[in-house]
């Protein structure tokens, strides 16, 4: 397999190498000025927790916090004039009870606990997967784009891409959404340049492992591919559907012990309301309530809508017979599908919850938009000699 679309000369190592350096720059500055998100505490809870320490876990989140965090960032994390911060700060009780949320992402916790016991401050090593993610997203973006582009305008147009905010940020925070995003991303490239739908599964397994809604992409490509593009037989979709619900039965079975169904979401979705309490029933109420102010939130405050303006472009630029047949249309289409279910599912619009999704839209918008330039100027240039000939 090659990476790149012709061989390297020595001075086409140099933009590589000065967009390597920009990649290791900005990790270094995500790693010493990171965002400090509430969610670090309980990431932080449930590392203790596997290091045996379940017994006063609460107090020792909150005294490490306020050891390894700056003092102000460490006020406003226990509370400030957050309400909700403050009764979780002084209630073991009521900050036991948001665990759920976080028990259910093993691969990024089991990460952040090895970094812990390497020897990383524990809210140091909350950090590290979204920066790691960063730099393997980076890499193989180039690689990919390379594989499709001449070097130069490759390498420029992947860096532009990494120095976009929603990149930027989520690479600051203690969360695990750009480490499954980054997983994603290496499963399409998988499905798509590689043709193995061997890698694809296992990298979309481990993004599960690291999100558990990542499934929804998993299933509806596995679906997609044996429907439309009949590229999987129905024994091995079955077969990999199966592995799939299984490994996302054993992931759910970690909130289970909180008293969380063990489907997890019907659970999960007595917190769709406007405060994230956990009720006792479900109401259409709530959930057309927070459905209305995540979209204003999303239009207003995220960059969604520049993932949909991508998605249009891309299928704008396909024809008729592409749209039926093209494998990088299908998994576009795929994917919206698996975004439209998964904000049903959990109406909650953040551009780092869409880490993986940006990369692909872009990359398949990119590889689509220079492919057409170079068929026209193919055909610009076949028309020239002929009508030299004549």
């Amino acid at each position: 397999m090659t990476f790149f679309s012709d061989r390297l000369s020595f001075r086409s190592y140099i933009p590589i190498l000065f967009y390597l350096l920009m990649l290791l720059g900005v990790s270094i500055v995500s790693y010493k000025k990171p965002s400090y998100n509430w969610d670090m505490l309980a990431y932080a809870a449930v590392v203790l927790q596997y290091n045996h320490q379940e017994k006063d876990v609460h107090q020792q989140v909150y005294q490490l916090a306020a050891q390894q965090l700056p003092a102000n960032t460490y006020n406003t994390l226990a509370g400030g004039s957050n309400l909700l911060r403050k009764r979780w700060a002084s209630d073991a009780g009521a900050f036991r009870q948001v665990l759920p949320f976080y028990v259910v992402k093993p691969l990024y916790t089991i990460m952040v606990y090895s970094l812990f016991k390497l020897g990383f401050p524990v809210y140091k090593a909350t950090v590290i997967p979204s920066i790691l993610a960063y730099l393997l997203t980076g890499i193989l973006l180039l690689v990919w784009m390379s594989r499709h582009l001449k070097i130069v305008p490759a390498t420029l147009i992947c860096a532009t891409i990494m120095l976009l905010p929603p990149i930027l940020e989520a690479a600051t925070l203690s969360t695990p959404d750009f480490l499954a995003g980054m997983l994603l991303f290496y499963a399409i490239y998988f499905l798509t340049e590689v043709e193995s739908i061997n890698g694809f599964f296992l990298l979309s397994l481990l993004s599960v492992m690291s999100r558990i809604d990542f499934i929804l992409p998993l299933m509806v490509l596995l679906i997609s591919h044996t429907l439309v593009i009949k590229s999987l037989s129905i024994r091995k979709t079955i077969f990999l559907m199966s592995v799939a619900v299984i490994t996302y039965l054993l992931i759910s079975y970690n909130a289970h012990s909180y008293g969380w169904n063990i489907l997890y979401f019907p659970s999960f979705i007595n917190t769709l309301n406007l405060h994230h309490n956990v009720q006792s029933v479900f109401t259409i109420k709530d959930y057309w309530e927070i459905l209305k102010a995540q979209i204003m939130t999303g239009l207003y405050h995220s960059h969604c809508a520049w993932l949909l303006l991508i998605s249009i472009l891309t299928l704008l630029q396909s024809n008729k017979l592409e749209l039926k047949s093209s494998k990088h249309v299908l998994i576009l289409g795929s994917l919206l599908v698996a975004l439209a279910v998964r904000f049903l599912l959990q109406p909650v619009i953040a551009d780092r919850f869409y880490i993986g999704y940006y990369m692909v839209f872009l990359c398949l918008f990119i590889i689509k938009l220079f492919s057409r330039l170079t068929d026209e100027a193919r055909m610009k240039i076949a028309t020239k000699q002929n009508d030299f000939v004549k």
